[in-house]
């Protein structure tokens, strides 16, 4: 598969609330394909791993709050 086509799916829930968010977007928004090529498999495990921790990370911190209900 073409490096351009390879699409990443992520996904987050919140059991309490059951809340969730889904997002896809393809490896190419995230990295370099010439950077990508020069990782080895473990590497890019890891760069994969960051990549979703990121996006949980972003998506946690700017859409979640707490709402006083009083």
């Amino acid at each position: 598969m073409k490096f351009e086509k390879l699409k990443i799916s992520v996904s987050l829930g919140i059991g309490v609330s059951g809340c969730n968010q889904k997002d896809e977007f393809y490896l190419s928004e995230w990295i370099d394909k010439d950077d990508w090529d020069s990782m080895d498999e473990k590497e890019k495990e890891k760069c994969l791993g960051e990549m979703v921790e990121d996006w949980a990370s972003n998506y946690i911190d700017l859409g979640w709050y707490i709402k006083d209900e009083k």
